[in-house]
């Protein structure tokens, strides 16, 4: 089975944890769009981001140091929303997470 879920807008840095395999599929997708919304101004980001201050303070400067090949993690353990939370990740055994 596959699950297609949106990201949350909260991330959360746990690179210890789990570690990433590889490099994202569409790697080089994902790089044009940081780009573009690193040129966007702060107030353009957290229109198209539709959160509140705090939400796109935060991400404003998670996008301004981003660096798409380092400290990475998997989506499901990146994540802070409800969907990650009813998942229930941080109970996983490893084979499970294949």
């Amino acid at each position: 089975m596959k699950v297609i879920i949106s990201p949350a807008k909260k991330m959360k840095n746990d690179i210890d944890y789990y570690p990433h395999i590889g490099l994202p599929k569409l790697l080089p997708k994902t790089k044009i769009l940081m780009e573009w919304i690193q040129s966007l101004s702060f107030s353009d980001q957290k229109i198209l981001w539709a959160c509140n201050d705090v939400i796109a303070i935060e991400n404003a400067e998670r996008f301004s140091r981003m660096d798409l090949t380092e400290d990475l993690s998997p989506a499901l353990l990146a994540y802070d929303g409800i969907q990650y939370t009813y998942m229930a990740p941080s109970v996983f055994e490893i084979d499970q997470f294949a």
